[in-house]
């Protein structure tokens, strides 16, 4: 089981898999294995890889206008206001417990591969539904309540692909993605493979300190998520 969520607001659950249940079919066993080691490989790599050097929120909007042409979205159009209301609900969530309560408590994986289907249903509904009232009183507070910086910046390396960087600079917060066309006449993979490591020199720039690397904190852990996906 995964639970995922973001700035993106809601929080969405899989549930695949698990406890001792394994895939029957030897083919794909043996597929998922060499997926898992070789992710593994490429992981520790991107770990051995990651140097102290840390940069500011401001030096690395600098670096990517100079570097990448990025452009930052005005904070009049409609896709900045959504991303914008969806990372105060998010920050509100994870940074401001006393306004918006503590965080449902995630299901046990392998009590709910224990449980009957219907039983199941019922814990994840119920966690769903506190996840969803939290979301709710997040996004009923006043701007104020939330104090942020937050910016969008657009990088397009080619016309078939597209770099979406987002800063919030009152919590130190980097994220973003990025999209390509995988036709193979506008250049296939090549393309997203190009869009990641555009990504991973921006985390690379942003970079980490020593105490990240000790602590193997958030930001460390965001670095080397896409590094590990850029190789």
């Amino acid at each position: 089981m995964t639970v995922i969520g973001g700035s993106d607001g809601p929080t969405t659950i899989f549930l695949a898999g698990g406890g001792k249940t394994k895939e029957k079919n030897l083919y794909r066993r043996w597929k998922m294995t060499y997926h898992n080691i070789r992710r593994k490989r490429k992981r520790a790599r991107a770990a051995r890889s990651i140097r102290p050097g840390a940069h500011s929120m401001d030096e690395l909007a600098a670096y990517m206008i100079e570097r990448y042409g990025a452009v930052e979205v005005p904070h009049d159009d409609a896709t900045y206001l959504e991303n914008c209301k969806n990372m105060r609900v998010a920050l509100a969530m994870k940074y401001h417990p006393e306004l918006v309560g503590e965080r449902p408590q995630k299901p046990d994986a392998e009590a709910l591969q224990k449980m009957g289907e219907e039983e199941r249903r019922q814990v994840l509904e119920k966690f769903m539904e506190e996840c969803t009232r939290m979301q709710e009183r997040a996004a009923a507070l006043a701007e104020n309540r939330v104090p942020m910086d937050y910016r969008c910046y657009e990088i397009t390396p080619g016309e078939w692909s597209r770099v979406h960087i987002e800063l919030e600079k009152e919590h130190g917060l980097l994220m973003g993605g990025c999209s390509a066309s995988n036709m193979r006449r506008h250049g296939g993979k090549r393309l997203m493979k190009q869009a990641q490591g555009i990504m991973a020199d921006i985390h690379r720039y942003y970079g980490v300190t020593e105490e990240d690397i000790r602590q193997k904190n958030e930001r460390y852990k965001d670095l080397l998520n896409v590094l590990t996906e850029a190789m």
